[in-house]
């Protein structure tokens, strides 16, 4: 009785299991990658995404490239709500300042300057 043991058998056993394995899982992440709309798209076609910022953990505003104009909107989990028009060309304020621009900054001067020109409207 030969009471040797040929390990050969169980690695391939294995090895061919963790091939099998792997193939499905590529398989199965490059299907939902297909199937899934994600970050692939943004920056292509009509409207592009710029830049978030969230507020909270589901609460944020987008800054959005639609046909050429920057557009602010905020988005909850309820609805998605139009802020205001940027009309600044963003270029212009990078060359500008060599700092990075503030994000709440800009919307707090840029909300409070149509804030104070719509109540001047109204008046």
């Amino acid at each position: 009785m030969d009471t040797s043991f040929n390990f050969l058998i169980p690695v391939l056993k294995s090895t061919g299991i963790l091939c099998v394995l792997f193939g499905v899982l590529i398989f199965g992440l490059y299907f939902i990658k297909k199937i899934m709309p994600g970050e692939k798209n943004m920056g292509r076609g009509v409207i592009k995404s710029i830049d978030s910022f969230f507020l909270t953990s589901k609460d944020r505003i987008v800054l959005l490239d639609v046909l050429g104009e920057k557009i602010l909107v905020g988005i909850t989990q309820q609805n998605i709500s139009y802020i205001t028009k940027i009309d600044k060309e963003l270029k212009n304020i990078e060359k500008e300042e060599t700092r990075a621009i503030n994000f709440a900054d800009y919307f707090k001067n840029s909300f409070l300057k149509n804030r104070s020109g719509v109540s001047k409207k109204s008046q």
